[in-house]
This record gives structure tokens, sequence and C-alpha cells, in this order.
């Protein structure tokens, strides 16, 4: 794996992307948190198994639970475009289904083109606007904010947010009662 981009900053530990997201904290007495390079790893080797036949387009993502465990899932298209199945949504209902939905702590997503062309600049991979509800959910389930991990799939390129700074309004059923 490749080192993540750092900048000239008094922070060599933050990725350039993570600082230039999080202003707020820039000059701050509290350190950039460490990407958690064991998940993202976990994120980039389930990628690997995406089943990207149309946009050829690979997304791995892995969570890790407050105990500890890792749960993963890679993208899944289909012909029919619209049921496609997003890596978060995977390694979400494995999480779920394993009764750890609200033990969820953190998320790492990678993507990125199966063949880059040469002129290919790496972006982190952020999640979609309905993954972003679900990890939402998730947080809202087990009481606690989320951090999300984002790269590209060399992990060139890693950004780091809380779901609520990626979702803040999300919508709530809870609400229309």
């Amino acid at each position: 794996m490749k080192e993540p981009k750092r900048s000239g900053s008094s922070k060599p530990n933050a990725p350039p992307s993570l600082l230039a997201a999080n202003p707020k904290r820039s000059g701050s007495a509290i350190p950039e948190p460490t990407p958690p390079l064991a998940l993202l790893k976990a994120a980039r080797d389930v990628a690997t198994h995406a089943y990207a036949p149309y946009s050829k387009f690979r997304v791995g993502a892995a969570v890790e639970t407050s105990d500890g465990r890792i749960f993963v899932g890679a993208n899944m298209e289909n012909a029919s475009y619209g049921l496609a199945m997003c890596a978060e949504v995977g390694a979400l209902q494995a999480a779920s289904s394993a009764g750890a939905l609200g033990q969820i702590r953190r998320i790492a997503i990678v993507g990125g083109p199966m063949k880059a062309p040469s002129t290919y600049h790496p972006r982190a991979t952020a999640p979609c606007g309905r993954c972003r509800q679900l990890i939402s959910e998730a947080a809202r389930y087990g009481g606690h904010e989320i951090e999300v991990w984002f790269s590209d799939l060399d992990r060139t390129v890693v950004e780091r947010r809380t779901i609520c700074e990626l979702l803040p309004d999300a919508f709530d059923a809870r609400n229309l009662k």
C-alpha cells in the first residue's frame, strides 16, 4: 500500500484532503485521527471481488464494530443498473445479520476504476446518498456517531468525515409520527 498523500502542514499524519475538508480543525489542539489502515486494507481486499462489468468501477467497504469485528462488502452490478448493490450496503447488511448493526463505530470505503487511464487522478470514493442514509440510520440505531473513511483503490487519497458531516439533515421517518 502506498502511504496516503500528506500535506506540508504541522500535522504530518493527516492527508491533505482531510485537512482541506475540515478547516475548523486546522490549527486546533485536537490532533487529526490516524487513518485506520487495517480497515482500509480490508475494504481494498474485498474490492477485488466486486462484480462491476458495466461501470468497471470497483468499490469495497468494511465496517468495524466496538468489539473489533470487521464486516465487508463489495459492489455488485446487474444489467438493469438501478438494482445494483453498493459495497456499503453489503458491509452494513453483514453486520446487521450478525446482530452488530448498533455496534458499528466506523466504516471504510475504497473505490476506483479497474483499469485506470493514464490521465486518471486518484480521488477518494465517498458513499452515495443512499449509503449515507443507511450509515446514518446505523448511527442513530447505535446511539453514537460513525466515522466514515474513504479513499481511492490504492489508498493514496484518504478522507475522513463523520456521518453527521456527510449527511447533516438525514431523513428520519420517526419525525413523521
